[in-house]
């Protein structure tokens, strides 16, 4: 029987929790409704690091991707935030493809950022394709500043693109209504057997780096989390991934980590990711709804 495994590596890493588009076939327009959202603190980015650190040393840690539920370049410190995890992955584990990544719908992306970017150490910029034109631009932004004239996904390549809302169109683990069907090939869930996890903006770690309306939250960046069972939650049961083979089924975290704790910083913590989302120009958060049961 495939058994749990314990988490082991940051594959996301939100450093924004919102969005300035609001595309039909993204939560990020309404996650606003189900969860905290907004900048992520110094505070949890500094305890991220301190994870990012641990599972480096441990040597269980994969790629990082600067990225959530959200448009990180909307931070204020994404470049400081690209440098200092840089400076904890090493440059040669990129070749072996702990590589350090950031997605982007390109509508804030300029040369400068660009370039501030790459000496930062970030690897790869992913650029989403939401709007012809924009896309058009921020391709046209990096083809001048890699010199790379085509999009790949290839280890070593400079940037990458992606339509996937049209080429492999899915429905959020059923967040969202957007295809009737999965049109590509099922998969075993990545996340699942290789110990996955994002760490959310508000500090929350989450199983999942579809669960924008956090059902899926295994602990806190505060939470001893390395000790923690990465389980399937309840958005397994409608996600086009599946379980690993024999992994022991959905059960609620009460009963599968029952151990964990929720402390005082954490209070805080939400409260000032809730005002700083205020500040963010163009970017409406809806009111939160009563949180669904995980």
């Amino acid at each position: 029987m495939t058994s749990y495994r314990k988490v082991g590596s940051i594959k996301n890493l939100e450093i924004v929790s919102v969005c300035n588009l609001a595309c039909p076939y993204c939560p990020a327009r309404l996650q606003g409704e189900h969860r905290e959202v907004g900048l992520m603190t110094d505070e949890v980015f500094d305890r991220s690091m301190y994870w990012l650190s641990r599972f480096v040393k441990a040597g269980t840690q994969r790629e990082l991707n600067l990225f959530g539920v959200g448009e990180p370049l909307l931070h204020p410190k994404v470049v400081q935030f690209a440098a200092a995890a840089r400076r904890i992955i090493p440059g040669y584990l990129s070749a072996r493809g702990v590589t350090l990544r950031m997605n982007t719908n390109g509508i804030l992306l300029t040369e400068q950022i660009l370039r501030d970017l790459f000496s930062a150490g970030i690897d790869c910029i992913d650029l989403t394709d939401h709007d012809a034109e924009t896309s058009m631009k921020a391709v046209r932004i990096l083809r001048e500043v890699t010199g790379q004239p085509l999009p790949s996904q290839a280890l070593g390549t400079k940037w990458g693109y992606s339509r996937d809302a049209i080429t492999n169109p899915n429905n959020w683990g059923g967040l969202i209504d957007w295809t009737p069907s999965v049109q590509y090939e099922r998969y075993i869930c990545p996340w699942l057997s290789g110990g996955c996890v994002m760490f959310m903006s508000n500090g929350d770690v989450t199983r999942c780096c579809q669960d924008a309306f956090s059902r899926g939250v295994l602990g806190t960046v505060w939470d001893e989390i390395d000790q923690v069972d990465h389980t399937p939650f309840i958005q397994c049961r409608t996600c086009h991934e599946d379980v690993p083979p024999g992994m022991p089924p959905w059960k609620p975290l009460s009963e599968t980590n029952p151990h964990l704790i929720y402390p005082e910083e954490r209070k805080e913590q939400i409260r000032r990711t809730v005002e700083s989302s205020a500040a963010i120009e163009g970017v409406r958060v809806p009111k939160i709804k009563e949180k669904e049961k995980i």
